[in-house]
């Protein structure tokens, strides 16, 4: 199966990445309902937020705070009726 085969090959690409350089958040879209993935919840060293579809069904507004000294970055994804549906800062 292709998509399989791609999710094992950018799997490891990225997560020898992450002990590297180190990897905050990736975001990716997808034909079906948004996820979360905490690191280490399946094969992702990494989070991995998934949102979008036909529609779009979520779309996802990323965010980063600079003004503590250390980036945060603050995750909101939201349906189509703009309602906040995941909310996660790192």
């Amino acid at each position: 199966m292709v998509s399989a085969q791609c999710r094992t090959f950018w799997q490891d690409v990225l997560n020898k990445t992450y002990h590297d350089k180190k990897i905050d958040l990736s975001l990716s879209g997808h034909m079906h309902t948004h996820s979360f993935h905490e690191p280490g919840s399946g094969t992702n060293e990494y989070p991995v937020c998934v949102a979008g579809g036909y529609t779009p069904s979520s779309f996802m507004m990323p965010e980063i705070e600079r003004e503590t000294g250390t980036d945060i970055i603050h995750l909101r994804v939201y349906d189509i009726n703009k309602n906040i549906v995941l909310f996660k800062s790192y």
